[in-house]
C-alpha cells in the first residue's frame, strides 16, 4: 500500500486544474501575410465562436504529470508491503506487573486484582504483558493472562525490574507507532533503587501505577545463628526485626521433631531483638522459626538445618618415606586436627592423598605441605598455586633444604620474601628463641591471653629459617629480633601461610605444648578471618552449582537434600522492607539513565511515517524526465521565410 510522510500536501493536486484552465483558454494567433492589393480578397463574415475546450492535449497530459509528480514528491510517498503495514493504530502497549514477595502482603492483592479491569479497559490497540517471572507477546494471550491474574499468588523470589524491562522492549514490534510501558509495583526499595532505563532515547512512553502505599504492620524472622553451647547442646539465636514505627510485641516460635518453644519479645521500632534458644546437640534434624501472622506473612517463617555443619576438608600432601622427620611432623599435625574437634560442633577430616597433576578441585578448605622440597612435582605445586588463587588456603612448613624450600615458594609466585640463612641456637649453643608478645586487638592475642598466654610464650624455638618479607608477605607471630616465626600472604582469593620451623622436637617444643592445639586451629580458620562452616542457605530464586555442573534452584521455601547437600531455602529478606520510592523518582531513573537493551528490536521507535521503502527519488526522477520533455516539446521552431510576390497573385 501507499503512504505518505505529509499527506496535507496531496490538497496540492487541486492545482492541476491550473493547466486545464490555461490551455482552454489560449487561442491560436493566424499567421499575418502581407498582400501587395487587396482589391482581389472577398469580404467575409467572421464565423461564430463556439465553447474553448483544451489545446494540444499531448502538451496538456505532460504538464499535469509535471506537477502532478512534484506534488507527491514532496508529500513523501513510501510503498509499505502488506505484512510491513501498521496494525489498526499502531499502538503497542506493555503491561509489567511486579510479582515479587513483597506483592504479597499489605492487602496489595486485592487492590491489584481491583485496578486490572480498569486498565485493560483503559489500553487500546495491541497489549502485551510481562512479570519478573514470565513474558506474554502481543496478542489474546496476554489480555487473557491479565484479565485472569491471580495477584495473591505472588512470586516468592526477590524483584529483578531491570531484567524484566529490558527484556519487556524486545515485546514491542518493529511496525508500531506508538509505545507505551505501564509499570504496576509498589516500588519497594530494595528492588527498585538500582532499576535504570532510557525508555525516552527508544521512544517508549512510561506510565506508573503504585500499590500498597500504606507499609505498616510487619515484623520479619531476619535469619538464625546456631554455636555450640557445653553440656552436648546447642545455642540457636534468631534476629527478629520490627519494620514499623511503634513499639510492637510478638511470640517467637522454635519448632523441632515435634517439639515447640517460645519466646516472647518486644521490640522497639526499627530495630533488631535475639531469641535464644537451648537444645540438646543431636537430637534434631529440621527446625523452623515462626512468629504471629501480620502485615506480610511471607516473611514470618525461618527454615533451617539442626545437624552439624559439613566437615572442613584437610589435605596433606604426603612427604617421602625416608624423611622421618616429615612423617612425623604429619603425624602431629593430623592428631591435633582430629583430637581438637573430636567433641566440637565444626568437624574437620584429614585426607592423606597428594595432589595430582592438573588437579585445581577447591572443594578442600585447607593444605598442609609439610617439608617441602623437591619431592613435589613441579604439575603438583602449580596444582596448588591454582587451588589457593581460586579461594584455598595453603600452610607450608621447610623441607631438609630450607633455601630450596624458599626458592621454590619464590619461583612459583606463593610470596616474597629474602632468605637470611639458617637459625640453629642448638648447634651455637645460645639460647632458644622465643616468640615475641602478640599485638593487642588481634584475634590470637584474645584467645591466648592469661594461662593460654603464658604457655605460648613459654615455647622454645631451636631451629627455624631466616626471613625478611617483601611485598604483601606480612608476619603473624614474630620471634625474638623481629624474625617470623609465620608468614601470611595473600594470593589471588585466598592465601599461603608459611612456617618459619617444622613441628617437631628437634626445631621446636611447640608440638608438646598445650597451645599447639588452638594454634593449629587457628591456621586451619585462617586466623578467625574464615566464616563458620553451614549448610548452603539461599534464598528462593537463588541457584547452587555443583562441581559436575547440576544446578539447584530454590523455587520455595523450605529444607532440601541435594547432591550430599542440606539445603534450607528462605524468601529474601530484602523483601520485608518496608521503604518505598517515590514515583517522580523511579519515573526520572527509567527515563533518563541506564543501560540501553541489547535486543536490536528495541531501537528509538520508527513511526509510521519512515516505514516501507520511499518513493520520491523515483518521482523526482520522473518529474526532471517530463520538464525535459515539455521544455523540448514547446521550444522555438525554425521556420522557413514565405514571401508572396505580384506574380503570385496575378497567376492566382
Amino acid at each position: 500500500m501507499l503512504s505518505f510522510t505529509y499527506p496535507v500536501l496531496l490538497w496540492g493536486l487541486v492545482g492541476l486544474s491550473l493547466p486545464i484552465l490555461a490551455h482552454m483558454v489560449h487561442r491560436h494567433t493566424t499567421r499575418r501575410l502581407n498582400f501587395p492589393s487587396l482589391r482581389f480578397i472577398r469580404i467575409s463574415q467572421i464565423p461564430r465562436k463556439g465553447r474553448n475546450w483544451p489545446t494540444d492535449i499531448l502538451l496538456l497530459v505532460m504538464r499535469l504529470l509535471l506537477a502532478a509528480c512534484a506534488i507527491l514528491c514532496l508529500a513523501g510517498p513510501r510503498w509499505l508491503p502488506k505484512e510491513a503495514s501498521p496494525q489498526s493504530s499502531g499502538q503497542e502497549t506493555i503491561v509489567i506487573l511486579d510479582n515479587s514477595a513483597s506483592m504479597g502482603g499489605w492487602d496489595i492483592p486485592d487492590e491489584v486484582s481491583a485496578l486490572l479491569p480498569e486498565l485493560l479497559s483503559s489500553i487500546n490497540g495491541k497489549l502485551g504483558a510481562a512479570t519478573f517471572t514470565e513474558q506474554y507477546p502481543l496478542g489474546d494471550t496476554a489480555r487473557d493472562f491479565l484479565r485472569n491474574y491471580n495477584a495473591s499468588l505472588a512470586n516468592l523470589a526477590k524483584g529483578s525490574p531491570e531484567n524484566t524491562i529490558s527484556s519487556a522492549l524486545g515485546l514491542f514490534s518493529p511496525e508500531s507507532v506508538s509505545r507505551e510501558m505501564v509499570v504496576v509495583s509498589d516500588f519497594q526499595s530494595s528492588d527498585w533503587q538500582l532499576a535504570t532505563a532510557r525508555l525516552d532515547s527508544l521512544g517508549v512512553s512510561l506510565r506508573l501505577i503504585p500499590v500498597g502505599k500504606i507499609r505498616g504492620g510487619n515484623l520479619s524472622v531476619q535469619g538464625v545463628r546456631i554455636t555450640p553451647a557445653d553440656d552436648d547442646q546447642i545455642r540457636i539465636w534468631t534476629q527478629i526485626k520490627n519494620h514499623t514505627a511503634e513499639v510492637r510485641t510478638c511470640n517467637v516460635k522454635l519448632q523441632a521433631g515435634g517439639d515447640e518453644w517460645k519466646q516472647d519479645l518486644s521490640i522497639y521500632p526499627d530495630s533488631v531483638v535475639q531469641a535464644h534458644f537451648l537444645l540438646p546437640r543431636d537430637d534434631y534434624i529440621k527446625g523452623r522459626v515462626s512468629i504471629d501472622e501480620d502485615a506480610f506473612s511471607a516473611d514470618n517463617t525461618y527454615h533451617f538445618w539442626l545437624m552439624a555443619p559439613p566437615a572442613r576438608k584437610i589435605e596433606f600432601v604426603m612427604t617421602p618415606r625416608d624423611d622421618e622427620i616429615g612423617e612425623e611432623e604429619s603425624f602431629f599435625l593430623r592428631t591435633a586436627i582430629v583430637s581438637s574437634t573430636e567433641n566440637e560442633w565444626q568437624k574437620y577430616l584429614v585426607t592423606h592423598h597428594s595432589f595430582k597433576d592438573g588437579d585445581t578441585n577447591p572443594d578442600r578448605d585447607a593444605v598442609f605441605i609439610p617439608g617441602l622440597g623437591k619431592h613435589v612435582s613441579s604439575g603438583q605445586i602449580s596444582a596448588i598455586l591454582q587451588y589457593a588463587k581460586a579461594g584455598g588456603k595453603v600452610i607450608v612448613t621447610p623441607g631438609e633444604s630450607p633455601a630450596e624450600t624458599i626458592s621454590i615458594l619464590r619461583e612459583q609466585g606463593f610470596l616474597e620474601a629474602d632468605y637470611r640463612g639458617f637459625k640453629d641456637s642448638s648447634a651455637s649453643g645460645l639460647k632458644p628463641y622465643r616468640i615475641e608478645g602478640l599485638a593487642e586487638g588481634t584475634p590470637l592475642a584474645k584467645l591466648f591471653s592469661g594461662e593460654a598466654g603464658k604457655d605460648l610464650y613459654l615455647s622454645k624455638i631451636s631451629k627455624f629459617v631466616g626471613l625478611r618479607p617483601r611485598g604483601d608477605a606480612r608476619p603473624i607471630i614474630e620471634l625474638d629480633d623481629s624474625w617470623p616465626l609465620i608468614l601470611e600472604s595473600p594470593l589471588g582469593k585466598g592465601r599461603v601461610f608459611l612456617c618459619t620451623t617444622r613441628f617437631h622436637g628437634s626445631w621446636c617444643d611447640l608440638p608438646l605444648r598445650n597451645s599447639f592445639l588452638p594454634l593449629v586451629r587457628e591456621l586451619l580458620t585462617g586466623f578467625g578471618e574464615q566464616p563458620e562452616s553451614q549448610w548452603p542457605s539461599i534464598s528462593v530464586g537463588e541457584t547452587l552449582s555443583s562441581p559436575d555442573g547440576k544446578k539447584f534452584e530454590g523455587t520455595e521455601p523450605g529444607l532440601f537434600q541435594w547432591e550430599n547437600e542440606l539445603i534450607a531455602v528462605n524468601v529474601p529478606r530484602e523483601e520485608s522492607v518496608s521503604g518505598v520510592l517515590p514515583v517522580d523518582a523511579v519515573r526520572e531513573s527509567l527515563g533518563s539513565a541506564g543501560r540501553l537493551s541489547s535486543n536490536k528490536q528495541n531501537g528509538p521507535t520508527k513511526p509510521e511515517d519512515e516505514l516501507g521503502e520511499p518513493l520520491g527519488h523515483w518521482l523526482a526522477l520522473l518529474a526532471a524526465g517530463l520538464f525535459l520533455a515539455e521544455s523540448l516539446w514547446v521550444r522555438p521552431r525554425s521556420r522557413k521565410k514565405e514571401t508572396v510576390t505580384d506574380s503570385t497573385l496575378e497567376s492566382t
